[in-house]
This record gives structure tokens, sequence and C-alpha cells, in this order.
């Protein structure tokens, strides 16, 4: 971000890098959850996602933003995408007994870059514990991306 708009913005890096995080908890509702609760006339589901999230994000923006700023504000709304994409996923399943596959696993890798960097604010070690993590995931799961050939 420096690189780019100058020294000034050096304080937005990390909030970039949690709300990075937030982006991929954001994934499952953006291309499965939501167009899955539209389709099937669950309309609902996406009415008590959005419920729960903004209380969250009410919740945790004043829990958060006093202590660490504008990295609370950011970690605030990896919570509240997180509480999203939960109630998202329970309401579904309950409906429609979708599986529980490995969607959350699939969030960790972004998440543990985003803790990573906000405790150390080096990117390199961010990337490497998240390139770790996301390896074991697909190492996990190596018999389920066989079968999806």
């Amino acid at each position: 971000i420096p690189l780019i708009f100058g020294a000034e913005f050096t304080g937005a890096v990390a909030p970039f890098w949690i709300l990075l995080a937030a982006s991929g908890f954001s994934l499952p509702v953006l291309i499965g959850y939501g167009a899955l609760s539209n389709a099937t006339s669950t309309t609902y589901i996406s009415m008590f996602a959005a419920i729960f999230a903004a209380v969250a994000n009410i919740l945790f923006n004043f829990l958060l933003i006093p202590v660490f700023g504008a990295e609370g504000c950011a970690w605030a709304t990896v919570i509240t995408y997180f509480v999203s994409v939960t109630v998202f996923f329970i309401l579904l399943r309950r409906s429609y007994k979708i599986p529980l596959s490995w969607t959350f696993q699939a969030m960790m890798p972004v998440l543990a870059a985003a803790a990573a960097f906000s405790l150390t604010r080096d990117a390199f070690i961010a990337l490497l514990i998240s390139s770790v993590i996301g390896v074991l995931i697909i190492f996990l799961h190596k018999n389920s991306l066989r079968e999806a050939k």
C-alpha cells in the first residue's frame, strides 16, 4: 500500500491484511449459500444472517475499536462475516441437509495470515503460515479433491 499510495498510508497495511480474511469468509455466501437461499425462495435465511451479522458488527465495533482502532474495526468485520456465513450454513443445513464439507477449513489459511500479520507485522511470516496451513488442508482432503475430478 505505501508503495502505491505513499508513506502516509502505511497505517492501512494491517487493516488491509485483516480485511483480506473478511473477504475469504464472505466467499461461501457470495458464491453458494446466498444463491441457494434465493433459488429455493428461503430468503428469510438471508434476513436472519443479516440481522445476526449486524448485531455482531455493532457489538464488536464497540468492543474492539476503542482498544485497537482501525485494526479492531477490521477484526469486527471478520467476526461479522463469520457470523453471517455460520448463520447461513446452520439454516441451510437445517432446511436442505447440505453437507458440512470443508468450507470452514478452507477459510483457515486467510484467517491465519491475517492473525499472523496482525501479531508480527511481517508479511513473509503471514504468507508462510497461510501457505503451510493451506497445504495441510489440501493434504487432509486429498481424497475428496481426487473425487471431484
